[in-house]
């Protein structure tokens, strides 16, 4: 009851649309898509072709997902975006991809994490200001408490604490 039958060749395309994501070919991503591929099929985690895409830095694959309407917020298990996977790896030009295609830039991930606090935690000031300049919350709480200029200080990340402060962050 309430699962949504699907065919053999409908899960081949999605197979082939991950693994061309996965696998960093364009040419491929596009033919899948031409063939009328679930853009935002996943697998039993919930990672899509776009997730993986900007998980593993690939502009290109994500620009063709994007431009196929690819769902930009769709979240995997534990609530990770294609957002939070390009800034927790540094990947500036999918990030801004995304941010170009709306995606929510303060979504939260179940523990309250968001991709600025994930960009701050693992030291891309390049991803930090791109959100900074998309408005993202500086003073967001993760349930343990901690704000991304409290994460970035933690990880000595000097470069993103300074441009965390710039943006007003509170400091108490």
């Amino acid at each position: 009851g309430g699962k949504e039958s699907v065919g053999p060749a409908r899960r081949a395309g999605v197979g082939a649309l991950l693994m061309g994501s996965k696998q960093g070919r364009p040419g491929c991503v596009r033919r899948v898509l031409d063939a009328h591929a679930g853009v935002d099929q996943g697998t039993q985690g919930g990672a899509t072709a776009l997730i993986v895409a900007c998980q593993d830095g690939d502009e290109a694959c994500a620009r063709l997902l994007l431009g196929a309407n690819a769902s930009v917020d769709q979240a995997r298990l534990g609530g990770w975006t294609a957002l939070m996977l390009a800034c927790e790896d540094g990947h500036e030009a999918c990030a801004r991809l995304l941010l170009d295609a709306n995606a929510s830039v303060d979504q939260a991930k179940q523990d309250g994490w968001t991709a600025l606090l994930i960009a701050s935690k693992h030291g891309h000031p390049e991803c930090v200001r791109l959100l900074l300049d998309a408005h993202a919350s500086v003073d967001q709480v993760t349930q343990d408490g901690a704000t991304a200029l409290i994460v970035a200080c933690q990880a000595g990340d000097e470069a993103c604490a300074r441009l965390r402060l710039g943006a007003h962050a509170r400091v108490d």
